[in-house]
């Protein structure tokens, strides 16, 4: 008899193993495991981490602003716009006051000059003050007060006529001036000395105090000159009086 020859085939496929990984917003994660005859997918879904920055935190009660210096130049360099003062935002959210003070040497200033118009903008980490100058023949004035503090939206007042000042002048005020620029921002300004237009050598024209101060000026002055007479007739009293008794004395 003959021997049919026994032959054992073994032939082994190793599964594929497949990993893909995708990076956005969402990063995902896809194995697939194959094998003859059967397919699995597996996916995982990993959420990724989100910061969310929360809106800036304001004091509830106000504290007197740093005064600062501020600046624009024209193209020759030469000052066309400068301002001493101290600067404070207040923002109004339900039935609540916050106070932002603005720090003088944590901002910038920018602006632009042109010969019937220039604006002054203070920029800092939580928004920006811009401030609009017009002027006519004879004097210049604030005619628009713009503003932004996070998480408010810009607001602003135009159309004004606010410290209106002789050209070549300068308009000081040490009292506090306070301007509402909507229902929810109030820009508030202390100890201001500012000039736009006709600036000589880089320096302040003739000073125009606002009515404020003049108001503040005289009842001090009258109160002082009452107190100075006050303490003069107590003086001629007491000196009369030891006149008397030296009168008396002799006789």
């Amino acid at each position: 008899s003959t021997l049919l020859p026994y032959t054992t085939l073994f032939r082994s496929t190793p599964p594929a193993n497949t990993t893909a990984h995708t990076t956005a917003n969402t990063t995902t994660s896809n194995h697939t495991t194959t094998h003859p005859g059967n397919s699995t997918t597996v996916i995982t879904t990993h959420p990724t981490n989100t910061t969310v920055t929360p809106p800036p935190t304001f004091p509830p009660t106000p504290s007197p602003p740093t005064t600062g210096n501020y600046s624009v130049s024209d193209k020759g360099g030469a000052n066309c716009i400068m301002a001493l003062m101290g600067l404070e935002l207040i923002i109004h959210e339900a039935s609540k006051d916050g106070y932002c003070n603005i720090v003088p040497n944590k901002t910038s200033t920018s602006g632009t000059c042109t010969t019937s118009s220039s604006n002054l903008k203070i920029s800092f980490r939580e928004g920006f003050i811009n401030f609009n100058f017009t002027k006519n023949d004879k004097s210049y004035y604030i005619n628009e007060i713009e503003a932004l503090l996070h998480p408010l939206s810009v607001q602003k007042i135009d159309k004004q006529n606010l410290m209106s000042t002789k050209l070549g002048s300068s308009y000081k005020c040490n009292s506090k001036t306070t301007v509402a620029l909507g229902n929810s921002l109030k820009v508030e300004m202390v100890n201001v000395q500012l000039q736009a237009f006709e600036i000589k050598h880089n320096t302040f024209g003739t000073v125009s105090e606002c009515s404020a101060d003049y108001n503040n000026v005289v009842p001090l002055a009258v109160g002082l000159t009452i107190v100075i007479l006050i303490v003069l007739g107590i003086i001629i009293y007491f000196i009369y009086r030891r006149r008397k008794t030296t009168g008396y004395q002799r006789i």
